[in-house]
C-alpha cells in the first residue's frame, strides 16, 4: 500500500484501510490498530526528517559563514569557533539521520504488516468454503504425476510444457 493512503492531508483515507482490515480480519482488533501503528510512525519518520534537513540547512549556513570570513580575512582567520559548531552539528546530523533511518523502518515494518485492499464485492467471511468466486480464467487443470495430484518433478513440467528436447540435449551433451 502506498504510505499517502494513510496521509488525510495528502488525500488518502485511512479509514479505508482500517475498513478493509476489519473485513479481512473480523473479530482480530489488533489487526485494525496496525492502521493506528504506520500513522504515527510515519508522523515520527516524517518529523525525524524534518529535524535532519533543519540540521543540514544550519550546517549549510555555517558554512557559507565560514567562507565569507575566510574571504574577507583572506585566509588569516581560522574560523575555529565555527569550525567547532560545524563539527557539533555535523555529529548531531549522523544521529539524526540514525533516528530518521529507524523511525522509517518502523513505519515500513507496521506498513508492510497490512495486507491490500479488500474489494467492496467480496463477501466477508471467515470460512473459505463460502467464499465466492468471482471470476476465472482459463481452465483449472489437476496433474496427477505418479499417482500423487499437483506434484512433479522438474523434468517432468519441462517435458509437459515442451520446455527442453532431450533427444536434441543428449546429442549436444554427447552421450
Amino acid at each position: 500500500l502506498d504510505i499517502n493512503l494513510f496521509r488525510t492531508e495528502k488525500g488518502g483515507n485511512p479509514e479505508k484501510v482500517r475498513e478493509s482490515q476489519r473485513k479481512r480480519y473480523p473479530g482480530e482488533p489488533e489487526k485494525v490498530e496496525l492502521v493506528d501503528k504506520v500513522i504515527e510512525a510515519d508522523k515520527q519518520w516524517r518529523e525525524c526528517q524534518y529535524n535532519t534537513e533543519q540540521a543540514r540547512k544550519d550546517k549549510g549556513v555555517i558554512q557559507k559563514e565560514i567562507g565569507k570570513r575566510k574571504k574577507s580575512s583572506k585566509g588569516k582567520d581560522q574560523c575555529e569557533d565555527l569550525l567547532e559548531k560545524k563539527d557539533k552539528v555535523e555529529a548531531k546530523i549522523v544521529s539524526l539521520e540514525e533516528l530518521s533511518n529507524n523511525a522509517f523502518l518502523e513505519t515500513k515494518k507496521h506498513l508492510n504488516a497490512i495486507g491490500n485492499l479488500v474489494h467492496p464485492d467480496i463477501l466477508v467471511h471467515s470460512d473459505e468454503g463460502k467464499n465466492s468466486i468471482v471470476r476465472q480464467w482459463g481452465e483449472c487443470r489437476q496433474m496427477t504425476i505418479e499417482a500423487r495430484p499437483g506434484y512433479c518433478n522438474h523434468h517432468q513440467v519441462l517435458a509437459m510444457i515442451k520446455g527442453y528436447d532431450p533427444k536434441r540435449g543428449n546429442k549436444v551433451a554427447g552421450h
